[in-house]
């Protein structure tokens, strides 16, 4: 039952993002302005650093918040629009849609890694090298190129697996699952936040370790399920 996952439910982390959300949106903090340093944050809002920072991580992922390393943490200027894009394409025509699309990645995906983690050959490999090269390169600037990359790094996984059956059935989301990555990667923060995903999956394949492969392509997953979830919350569309 160990692939068998739950619905993701709030947590804490989810609540303080919504919460800084309401903030934002009532005119606590307005467009362009710096944000409270962390220790102030966790101060007001009686939390850890841990959970500030996954909180900080959601809303820097859907266009909330603009991290600037060495400044501090600043209110987008402008709307994220992030749910309306991803849902106007394909079968992706509401919520309902990209919510059964992020649970059909979670069930499916991390088995494929696991699968491929055992029997990868070594031009696969070699292929998983190459693209976390180009997509390294593709940082900070280069969205657009590292979501194609992003898009053949899962779809080589999927072939390394070597079970056509389950293979083919991302395939056959590839479209709306293009579209997720792109618009994910076009958020503030969205490529630097899914490298060291990638680089903790390869490197389970890499070692031919199905259960560590398994596991980071589910965080991996899971940390941008949260990301969508959260922006749906904040903007009031129900999933």
């Amino acid at each position: 039952m160990d692939s068998v996952l739950p619905v993701v439910r709030t947590n804490l982390g989810e609540q303080i993002a919504v919460q800084i959300y309401s903030m934002i949106s009532n005119g606590i903090w307005t467009a362009g302005q710096k944000l409270p340093s962390e220790v102030e944050l966790c101060r007001s809002l009686r939390v850890g650093r841990s959970t500030l920072r996954e909180a900080m991580k959601s809303l820097s992922f859907v266009g909330v918040v603009e991290v600037h390393h060495g400044d501090g943490t600043f209110v987008a200027r402008g709307p994220s629009k992030l749910l309306e894009k991803i849902i106007t394409y394909g079968i992706l025509q509401s919520p309902r849609d990209l919510r059964d699309l992020l649970e059909a990645r979670i069930t499916l995906e991390p088995e494929l890694a696991a699968l491929c983690a055992e029997r990868v050959n070594l031009e696969e490999m070699t292929q998983l090298e190459d693209l976390m090269g180009q997509m390294q390169r593709a940082l900070p600037n280069n969205n657009i190129t590292f979501a194609e990359l992003d898009l053949s790094f899962h779809l080589v996984i999927a072939s390394g697996s070597k079970n056509r059956a389950l293979s083919s059935c991302l395939q056959a989301i590839r479209g709306p699952l293009h579209e997720l990555i792109k618009q994910g990667a076009q958020s503030a923060g969205g490529c630097e936040a899914a490298y060291p995903h990638h680089q903790k999956i390869f490197e389970a394949i890499k070692q031919h370790a199905p259960a560590q492969a398994r596991k980071a392509m589910r965080a991996h997953l899971r940390f941008f399920q949260r990301g969508y979830l959260v922006f749906s919350r904040v903007s009031g569309a129900g999933m």
